[in-house]
């Protein structure tokens, strides 16, 4: 009785992906375990992203909104597998996010793929080296990624599902033919004639954010090598069967960098004579500009022009001279 009413309940489209995978496999029986994994799969594959995951996601990405933080999008091409070993029921598993149940990849895993493909594709400066004896100084590998005696440049972030990209879990199905011998349970050789056993497990799909902060020329650096290595090697379980490739998606164009760049070609056709009676308009724009790299950069740019056009008592004595080197200093 208590068997049949278990086998009876059903997910609601919200239930939670990850806690339906791993505490409702209905049958335990050796004759209908197989349909009940497979049952299972096509259940969690089934529901709905959490309506409350998209707040939770906004709020994420306005966390990584930070001047030493770069983010960009990337899609996957077919499907991905991300922690197919981990403790499961049914002995396939995938990483799902803790409090949402959706699919995401660990920093760690993103920062392992970079490391490993930097290390065999790249030069010699890209070489691991010793654990116990650093080079002095580090060299690219033990920089970017650290060291025992020293910590790494960058921090991996979790690149998380993207709302609304793509339902999130797919079915898919491998066929091993030789269990048995696999698993060690026949001494006999495997053959041609051996029955396919399918086995359904979850994967992937859809689109994530990923995010890497740190000096920023690092940054840029890491990405490169993120986007050949996704590419190439792909992330996760199953790459060698195609799984796990992703293309990861040009930064979007930053409007606060195309105001700087128009703030100082305008500035820059700025005549020496012109300079005192113009400055109050270009303090304005300055004002108006978004981004505190930006704003420094342009700071820094007006006040080495002063230095050209005006005596140094004359322009330090000026209200926006303090306002401008204030700002620096606080953003240094």
């Amino acid at each position: 009785m208590r068997r049949t009413a278990l086998a009876q309940i059903k997910p609601a489209p919200t239930t939670h992906a990850g806690l339906w995978l791993d505490r409702f496999l209905t049958e335990a029986g050796a004759d209908d375990e197989t349909k009940a994994k497979a049952s299972l799969v096509e259940q969690v594959a089934g529901l709905k992203v959490p309506a409350l995951y998209n707040y939770f996601f906004d709020r994420w990405k306005a966390s990584l909104n930070q001047p030493d933080i770069i983010c960009r999008e990337a899609i996957v091409q077919g499907r991905m597998i991300v922690g197919l070993g981990n403790a499961s029921p049914i002995e396939t598993s995938i990483c799902l996010h803790h409090t949402y149940g959706v699919p995401y990849i660990p920093g760690s895993a993103i920062k392992g793929l970079v490391a490993a493909y930097a290390r065999q594709q790249l030069g010699d400066d890209w070489a691991k080296g010793s654990e116990t004896q650093p080079e002095n100084p580090l060299n690219a590998y033990q920089t970017m990624f650290g060291h025992p005696s020293s910590a790494g440049y960058l921090t991996f972030f979790d690149a998380l599902y993207i709302p609304n990209s793509s339902q999130p879990l797919a079915i898919d199905v491998m066929t091993p033919h030789h269990m048995n011998y696999q698993q060690g349970g026949s001494l006999q050789a495997p053959t041609d004639f051996d029955s396919p056993n399918p086995v359904a497990f979850l994967s992937a799909t859809g689109s994530y954010l990923f995010a890497i902060g740190g000096e920023e020329a690092w940054v840029t650096a890491a990405f490169a090598i993120l986007e050949k290595a996704l590419q190439e090697y792909g992330i996760g379980a199953k790459t060698s069967s195609g799984y796990g490739r992703l293309k990861l998606e040009p930064p979007p164009r930053d409007t606060n960098q195309d105001a700087l760049e128009q703030f100082l070609a305008d500035f820059n056709r700025l005549r020496p004579n012109q300079f005192a009676s113009q400055i109050g308009r270009y303090i304005q724009q300055w004002r108006e500009l978004e981004g505190i790299k930006q704003k420094r950069e342009a700071a820094e740019t007006i006040i080495k022009m002063a230095r050209v056009v005006m005596r140094e008592k004359d322009f330090q004595a000026k209200s926006w001279f303090s306002e401008l080197i204030t700002f620096i200093d606080q953003h240094s």
